[in-house]
This record gives C-alpha cells, sequence and structure tokens, in this order.
C-alpha cells in the first residue's frame, strides 16, 4: 500500500510487480507521476526562498538558534545553505547583530570570516533580507514565523524526496531495490510526523 501511495499505481499492480519476474514488471503499465518542467521550477525556487529566510532569521537572532537542533544538512541545499547552517551550528553564539553592516561584523571577527569564506556575498545578502522583513518583528514572532519556515522547509524536503522515490519505485525490477526504497519511504513519513507545525496561540 506504502509503494501504491508513493509511486502513483493500484495496490493491485505493486503485488503484481512484487511477484513478477523482469520481463514481466517492465512491461506491466504503470502510471507515471506527472510533474511539468515549470511545477518542478516553482518547487525548486520555494525550497530555495524558505532555506534563505529560514537561514536568514538564525544567522541575524541568536535566540532563536535552537531551532537549528536537529536539522540534518541533507534538509538543504548543496553549497551555500549547507556551509552556513554547518556555520551556526557550530558557532551558536555569533551574533549578527541585526542593523550593523555584515561586512563590518564580519572584519571583527576573522575566525568568522575564514569560516564563511566563499559564501561571504550569499551570508550579506540574507542578513540584508532580515533587516529588510524581519527586522523589526517582536522576538516572539520572529521564534514563531521561523518554527513554521523550518516545518515547511522539512516538508518541502521530504516531498521532494517522495517525488524521486516514486520515479525509482516506477522504474526498478529488483525487489531488493524495491524493499530498499519502501524503507526510505517509511523513514521520511516518520520525518514529517516528527516535525508538527507549531500551534499559533
Amino acid at each position: 500500500k506504502l509503494v501504491a501511495e508513493v509511486a502513483d499505481t493500484s495496490l493491485d499492480a505493486v503485488k503484481v510487480k512484487l511477484r513478477a519476474g523482469g520481463a514481466e514488471a517492465v512491461s506491466m503499465s504503470r502510471k507515471k507521476p506527472a510533474f511539468s518542467a515549470v511545477q518542478l521550477d516553482k518547487n525548486v525556487v520555494e525550497y530555495q526562498r524558505l532555506q534563505d529566510h529560514f537561514l536568514a532569521m538564525t544567522l541575524m537572532q541568536p535566540k532563536i538558534r535552537g531551532l537549528l537542533k536537529n536539522m540534518k544538512s541533507e534538509y538543504f541545499s548543496d553549497g551555500l545553505q549547507k556551509t552556513l547552517l554547518g556555520f551556526l551550528q557550530k558557532n551558536p553564539d555569533f551574533k549578527g547583530q541585526p542593523s550593523k553592516d555584515f561586512t563590518e561584523v564580519l572584519a571583527a571577527k576573522p575566525g568568522a570570516i575564514e569560516q564563511l569564506q566563499g559564501i561571504a556575498d550569499y551570508v550579506k545578502i540574507i542578513a540584508l533580507q532580515f533587516e529588510e522583513l524581519y527586522k523589526d518583528l517582536p522576538i516572539e514572532d520572529l521564534q514563531e514565523q521561523a518554527a513554521h519556515l523550518r516545518h515547511r522547509l522539512i516538508e518541502r524536503y521530504v516531498n521532494i524526496q517522495k517525488t524521486e522515490l516514486a520515479e525509482q519505485m516506477q522504474d526498478t525490477t529488483d525487489e531488493v531495490q524495491l524493499q530498499k526504497l519502501i524503507r526510505r519511504a517509511n523513514q521520511l513519513n516518520t520525518l514529517i510526523k516528527l516535525v508538527d507545525p507549531p500551534e499559533i496561540s
């Protein structure tokens, strides 16, 4: 049933697939997930936006960095976002100092600028983003918005991973590989259940 839900095909078809050999499984009619290039681009853009805003908040406001707990690098895109996440998790007391030129902040901390080398421009951009969008928010409101972003970011990550799993399930005829994909899907389902959206008072 799980495979049917993830792969977007019927339960009977999945049972046939598990029993069948290579040629029969390949020839079995299956429904491919329908995702247009435009939909995929929108999903990627939204995923990127969620990461940028969440990282901007946790970069510039140390008081909400508790939200970084249990945030794994795999939830973030390769490159800039993963590098900044790792820096913040290793330097929880780093002060972004809202309303202060971030270039000046980095210049005063040689160790920080060395660790952020290569992503300095990205850091300045999201620092400016924070200044424009979130600087004047009370800490309680900022915490609430960041918590919502965290939930949505992980949810988006899970959806992207499950889409990829669905495609792999459709393509494989190897039962061992299929069972491996099922276990991965179960892990993703567990992950999203553990990250409940925060309550709004």
